[in-house]
């Protein structure tokens, strides 16, 4: 797995804010974090906000702190690569 951030990343990041960088996590490391987002999903925190709930199909939201009270997504962002 090469997870080596590039010269041409960085340049990419600067100019866009955002970049992909493929092959970061192992499948392990994508299915705790997939099960972190199902957990954070089925019990919302009092940050919630569903920016699409007007506008379905499809799905936007943000919830802050989340970290705090599902275990998975604190191993995820703490103990990941």
């Amino acid at each position: 797995m090469n997870t080596d951030v590039t010269d041409d990343l960085k340049t990419i990041y600067a100019d866009d804010g955002v970049v992909c960088v493929r092959g970061a996590f192992n499948p392990d490391w994508l299915q705790l974090a997939e099960r972190a987002i199902e957990d954070a999903r089925a019990k919302p925190g009092p940050m919630f906000v569903d920016y699409s709930a007007e506008t379905r199909p499809g799905n936007y939201c943000t919830d802050f702190w989340v970290w705090r009270e599902v275990a998975a997504m604190r191993d995820f962002i703490f103990d990941s690569p």
